[in-house]
């Protein structure tokens, strides 16, 4: 017998296919949509990471490309998530020297390398009149009261203050001397009566006042005599601003950012510019030159309430003198005037004062810095929460006060978050000698030079922190308005920046001749922001030459090195809990940074499109696998009888490799003349190449998945032709019902069950993590308007490619229950003569086909809760309800699945009945 036939193995390769047309067409339209997915999925990955690379190199490069830091300055949370919570400089105090920034200026590459130090917050004095001409009466003697309760966060928190008095009468007063000595300094003044009588009525020094809050500090409890002609009846309301002051370096700044470029009064700072001798109204200080920014972002309104008292009270004066112990009992009177002062207004006033455009004898000098801690927050997975603290009453003391405190903002007493740090000025018997600020222009924030939004990092933190309501009651309470830093250093948030100097007044600001305390003349610089020459993006050139760079400064300096190329904003909840004054608690939303986000995302669609690729290649290859061993198993009587007549091991096992690759070649063809219509409908990116690897790609897989059939194919022995194809199946209990056949066909078909249960569940996984790959792009990158950027354009596909998976695991089942109806036919054609009807062999074929899909379905559902449990950032209770979902949808695609083979049920029981 002659042993090598191609045409005769070709015509009965071709006549299998003929003669057994409903699987055939099962498996032809199996490989064919898999073959599709394999085109459309990688070439939509492909096209995702296309899109990702040209909407981040779209995005051009941040302001700077690396943030170095002193060592350890980096917070828990950055250190966890990367995400660095805007104005994160506000805490950082020094830590780098200068001659490390010089030596850093010189690395090659270095383009810009622009320092920040952040010198701590001044309380800077204004001094605004309140008019009392209105509320004079007739009386020889009045006295009034005046409180100025302060109202923040938007209103909602109210602090009140302890009165302090305003003494008017028609007599004449004898004020102390202006010069001599201290005791004559401190004599009362005191009030001339007609009879000549000198009484004391008003303390020269302003008052005693218990802690730095007191009302008594806004320099009230006036004597003033209505006998002396004037053309207003002033008295001064004190209003303590505090201004964050930092250091730059005027000419770095400028390339970095354009800080220059937002001046609008004056001029910008000087590389010269440095500290020296005040002249005029300065004449004895050393001032320091600044620019001052034109916004005030403080929240803060003092409400002025002036009372009248009684006449009772008035001549009470006389026996015990303003500022004594009995102030609550002068008691209370009608108000008869009242003035809303916003901060704003004593602000404008103060860029006014620093550039000499008012008197500068009233101007504050430096007498304190007060330096604060960075806010530490409570473990919480998704939401901030914050951490309170305490501040005594000590850190602000003053040696230039009577009493040893400044005046406090009001704000101070609410709840704290940080920690503060006094440097109080020494030398309190010539404060004149004390750092002064002069402002030599005035910047705008806003017309700082601008970069793409999706690129965002933190520059000098020219503006404020971002908190936004982030609920209903919150937003109601806040009437849909942010919520704004205040006068209260040991607040949740922060001021930016109001005084700008530059480095060069750093050794007088951080001397320790000057101020008390731990300061940091040796190391005064918070950060360097640096941006490498040459990089114009995202691009592998550019990274290669940030990575140079970022490792050069590592080994010179061993500071702390983060690149911050690609950084995007995120927004970050925070619950901030009641305050003491009447703020409810309020759930915000705050603009952090995530550094490098962008380089995450292009490393993130990379590992997405070889997750795809992997997914598709296996399922494909498992059902492959799965068709042809269930097609050999069939075939068992038919490769028997060829081998009765002489055909050897490796004629059977080329015949069953042969149709395997006829079978891959028109199945791949057709996916393939499927795939590119739609891949050009939807703009996806595939090339020739790509199809001419999907079609060797399906060819190769059918014959990988059949080498193993084949292998036991060509083991076929002419004996096996008069062996049933279905083993017997012992049992000695009766089955009854359609449940109980379903159940017993599955277990005696095992083999190939369980190949069509692992196709299934690994489609089922494959859904729930597809689902949670694509909800852990919007849950990870919420917020990054980058990373929304990109993942948005590929969503549609990613939920196409389910489809594809389930599709193959549906065609799986229903290759093996039409196996299952052919090798059964005698078995069912015998039950439906004993009485069964038609529909009740169909039912049985469906409940067989739904065991199959709840198997896979379980199975697959708890894979995938382990995959996101382990891959993902999903919670665990959504990962649950997908896979529930999954769970049952699976169920359903069994059922379905079984439609084309319940379909064949007439035909093959007919043949049954004819063959027996």
């Amino acid at each position: 017998m002659r042993t090598l036939w191609p045409a005769n193995r070709g015509r009965l390769v071709l006549g299998q296919i003929r003669g057994d047309r409903p699987r055939a067409v099962t498996t032809f339209a199996a490989i064919a949509v898999a073959t599709a997915a394999f085109t459309v999925l990688t070439g939509a990955a492909d096209t995702s990471k296309v899109v990702a690379d040209q909407k981040v190199a779209a995005t051009g490069p941040s302001a700077y490309d690396i943030l170095v830091r002193p060592s350890g300055t980096q917070t828990p949370i950055e250190r966890s998530s990367g995400e660095v919570r805007p104005g994160f400089l506000d805490g950082v105090f020094g830590g780098i020297s200068l001659s490390q920034w010089h030596q850093i200026e010189k690395i090659p590459g270095v383009s810009v390398a622009a320092p920040v130090a952040m010198v701590g917050y001044t309380l800077q004095t204004v001094f605004l009149s309140v008019h009392l001409n209105s509320v004079v009466g007739a009386g020889s003697r009045q006295l009034f009261s005046v409180s100025v309760d302060t109202t923040t966060d938007r209103g909602l928190s109210h602090i009140p203050s302890p009165p302090s008095y305003v003494y008017l009468t028609r007599h004449r007063l004898l004020e102390p001397p202006n010069s001599g000595t201290l005791a004559q300094l401190n004599q009362p003044v005191r009030e001339v009566e007609p009879n000549g009588r000198k009484v004391p009525v008003c303390r020269s020094d302003g008052g005693h006042y218990s802690n730095p809050y007191d009302a008594e500090a806004r320099e009230f409890d006036e004597c003033i005599s209505l006998a002396v002609r004037r053309p207003d009846l002033d008295i001064p309301l004190k209003i303590s601003v505090p201004l964050l002051i930092e250091a730059i370096s005027p000419t770095a700044e400028a390339k970095l950012d354009g800080l220059n470029h937002s001046i609008v009064k004056g001029r910008y700072l000087r590389a010269s510019d440095a500290p020296a001798q005040g002249r005029g109204a300065d004449r004895g200080s050393t001032v320091f030159p600044v620019i001052v920014s034109s916004r005030n972002y403080l929240d803060d309104t003092f409400n002025l309430a002036i009372r009248r008292l009684p006449t009772s009270a008035a001549h009470g004066v006389l026996t015990h003198a303003l500022a004594g112990d009995d102030n609550a009992s002068r008691g209370t009177g009608p108000v008869v005037k009242r003035r809303k002062v916003g901060i704003n207004t004593a602000y404008q006033v103060l860029v006014r004062q620093l550039q000499g455009q008012i008197n500068r004898e009233v101007f504050s000098p430096v007498d304190g810095l007060w330096r604060v801690d960075p806010v530490r927050y409570g473990s919480s997975a998704s939401v901030l929460h914050p951490i309170r603290t305490t501040n005594p009453e000590s850190v602000w003391s003053s040696r230039f006060q009577y009493d040893g405190y400044v005046g406090a903002p009001a704000d101070n007493q609410d709840t704290a978050y940080r920690k503060i740090q006094e440097h109080v000025a020494f030398n309190s018997a010539t404060p004149g000698a004390l750092p002064a600020p002069t402002a030599v222009g005035v910047f705008d924030p806003n017309r700082i030079e601008p970069f793409n939004p999706l690129t965002h990092v933190p520059l000098g933190g020219y503006e404020p922190t971002q908190a936004t309501p982030a609920d209903d009651a919150s937003r109601s309470a806040l009437k849909d308005r942010d919520l704004l830093p205040n006068g209260n250093l040991a607040g949740y948030l922060a001021q930016p920046p109001q005084l700008v100097t530059t480095m060069s007044s750093l050794p007088l600001l951080e001397s320790s001749q000057a101020f008390s305390g731990k300061l940091n003349a040796r190391k005064p610089i918070s950060a360097i922001r640096i941006r490498v020459a040459g990089v114009t993006g995202l691009n592998a050139l550019s990274r290669a030459r940030v990575n140079l760079v970022a490792q050069d400064i590592i080994q010179k300096t061993g500071l702390q090195v983060d690149i911050t190329s690609g950084s995007s904003p995120s927004t970050r909840a925070t619950d901030l809990p009641a305050g003491t004054f009447g703020r409810p608690p309020l759930a915000i939303d705050e603009g952090w940074i995530v550094k490098g986000v962008a380089l995450q995302i292009l490393r993130a669609v990379d590992r997405k499109s070889l997750l795809l690729f992997i997914l598709v290649l296996f399922v494909c290859g498992l059902f492959v696998l799965n068709a042809t061993t269930a097609a050999v198993r069939a075939r068992r009587s038919q490769l028997g009888l060829l081998a009765c007549v002489g055909w050897s091991p490796t004629q059977l096992f080329l015949t069953v490799l042969t149709e395997q690759a006829l079978i891959g070649l028109v199945a791949g063809a057709v996916g393939v003349a499927v795939a590119v219509p739609i891949a050009h409908a939807t703009t996806l990116h595939v090339t020739a190449a790509r199809v001419a690897v999907a079609v060797g790609a399906a060819v190769g897989l059918t014959m990988l998945a059949g080498i193993v059939p084949a292998a036991a194919a060509s083991r076929s022995r002419p004996l096996e032709a008069l062996r049933p194809v279905v083993g017997r199946f012992r049992s000695r209990r009766a089955v009854r019902g359609r449940l109980g056949l379903a159940i017993r066909t599955l277990v005696r078909t095992r083999g190939r069950s369980l190949v069509a249960v692992a196709g299934l569940a690994f489609g089922i996984a494959s859904t729930v993590l597809l689902l949670a790959v694509t909800t852990s792009f919007n849950g990870q990158l919420a917020g990054d308007l980058l990373g929304q950027a990109v993942t948005v354009r590929v969503r549609g596909v990613d939920y196409a490619a389910v489809v594809v998976m389930l599709a193959i695991g549906v065609f799986g089942i229903a290759d093996v229950l039409y196996l299952n109806v052919r090798e059964r036919a005698a078995e069912l054609a015998t039950l439906q003569a004993t009485g069964w009807s038609r529909g009740d062999v169909t039912r049985m074929v469906v409940v067989e086909g739904s065991l199959l899909g709840l198997l896979g379905s379980v199975i697959g559902a708890a894979a995938g809760v382990v995959l996101i449990s382990n891959f993902t950032s999903e919670p665990l209770g959504n990962a649950v309800g997908l896979s529930a979902v999954a769970l049952a949808a699976g169920v359903a695609l069994g059922a379905v699945a079984a439609v084309l083979p319940a379909q064949a049920l007439p035909r093959r029981l007919a043949t049954a009945l004819a063959e027996e």
